[in-house]
């Protein structure tokens, strides 16, 4: 499966982004976010390393940094679905209902811009499942309040 991917962007992309995938595809977090903050020290506009890069800070319980490394990158790419739903995420753990429900739903009329991830199974249609489902729990939360 990686093969597949690596091969698709091998010359489209930074080859330190393509490392950075291979590695969080191993669960080698720390390292491939190592990778990532190499690469933008020397290419501080690729916008896709930033996200992964907040993915990665979000899924070692660095919250703050994943929400600066999102808004990075929804500052070079306003139509970066993933960095919409991250920062949902955030802000549902938070408990700010308002902001959670405004960011699934930019992730949602975003999701067709949804690339290829090292996890395959996080599609456009499960991105837009998912985001419905916390926005109806969400609003239902709010009606309660």
């Amino acid at each position: 499966m990686a093969e597949c991917w690596l091969n698709q962007e091998a010359e489209a992309v930074p080859p330190r982004y393509l490392l950075a995938r291979l590695y969080a595809a191993q669960g080698q977090l720390p390292r491939a976010a190592d990778r990532l903050r190499e690469l933008l020290t020397r290419d501080a506009l690729h916008a896709p390393s930033y996200t992964l890069l907040g993915i990665l800070c979000y899924q070692q319980g660095e919250i703050a940094e994943a929400t600066t490394q999102f808004q990075h990158a929804l500052y070079l790419e306003p139509k970066s679905p993933l960095a919409y739903f991250y920062l949902g995420n955030i802000h549902q753990q938070r408990q700010e209902i308002r902001s959670a429900i405004h960011d699934y739903r930019n992730a949602l009329q975003t999701a067709e811009h949804l690339t290829p991830s090292w996890d395959s199974s996080f599609t456009p249609e499960v991105l837009v499942q998912v985001c419905q489902r916390n926005i109806g729990r969400l609003e239902k939360m709010q009606r309660e309040l």
